[in-house]
């Protein structure tokens, strides 16, 4: 994915998307792509994962910029025509990303509350 496919891509799609923002430099961000990859695997029924990397092109980062305070990694969750930003906590371990995933399907009534 990157800022110039995004539109056609994620917005206005009732299937939320996980969008990561990334760059290879970031170590927190290489630490995260295995756990990315497994959530990825774990709720692919209810999530189109996608990632950007800031490198990758010069706009990217400004786009970033745009959606929050441009560090990286920044996660967020778009449907529809909003997005939510997944805040930075517990270093994004996978416990926590997986546990904001699944209160966010609950608290959209994609999934019921168990």
């Amino acid at each position: 994915l990157t800022h110039k496919t995004f539109e056609q891509t994620v917005k206005g799609k009732e299937k939320p998307c996980v969008v990561n923002f990334k760059s290879d430099d970031c170590h927190h961000c290489i630490r995260l792509e295995p756990e990315i990859n497994t959530l990825n695997k774990e709720y692919e029924s209810f999530y189109n994962f996608y990632r950007i990397d800031v490198d990758s092109e010069p706009e990217a980062q400004e786009f970033l910029d745009t959606f929050g305070d441009g560090g990286v990694p920044s996660i967020f969750i778009y449907r529809g025509d909003g997005f939510t930003e997944i805040p930075w906590e517990d270093d994004y371990s996978y416990e926590y990303l997986k546990a904001y995933l699944k209160k966010y399907l609950e608290n959209h009534e994609i999934i019921s509350q168990d």
